[in-house]
């Protein structure tokens, strides 16, 4: 019998800094998963109406929207994908507040951790649950 391979998750990261990008995109291409990255928030909206992603991972700081208004913009897309935040702000932000169920990546974080933090999401669907 012949073993079927599971397609593999599409993830867009979205980031403006060139290095970030380049590394989660390695890390998460590396652990199996097919990845797209954008630069800014308006990129980022028109790859998701032209593509269907399963996770969208975003900076909270971007030079044309704020991650948390993203997330907002995203959440209220027909089936929208889940959204983790990946940034160096505190998780006491009071933005955070806004959101019931959130993911957060600190900056910096270890391959590991963030792997771990990304395959959690993905298994136990957090992004059905959304706020």
């Amino acid at each position: 019998m012949k073993h079927q391979v599971k397609p593999a998750k599409n993830i867009l990261i979205v980031d403006d800094s060139e290095v970030d990008q380049k590394i989660i995109r390695w890390w998460c291409q590396n652990w199996g998963y097919a990845v797209d990255h954008a630069g800014t928030a308006a990129e980022s909206l028109q790859k998701i109406r032209n593509q269907q992603f399963d996770l969208i991972i975003t900076d909270i700081m971007l030079p044309d929207m704020s991650g948390f208004d993203l997330y907002h913009k995203i959440k209220s897309m027909p089936a929208s994908p889940g959204v983790i935040f990946n940034s160096a702000i505190s998780r006491n932000h009071p933005r955070l507040r806004e959101f019931e169920n959130y993911v957060l990546i600190e900056k910096p974080c270890e391959p590991q951790a963030f792997k771990t933090t990304v395959e959690k999401y993905l298994q136990e669907n957090l992004y059905r649950i959304g706020a």
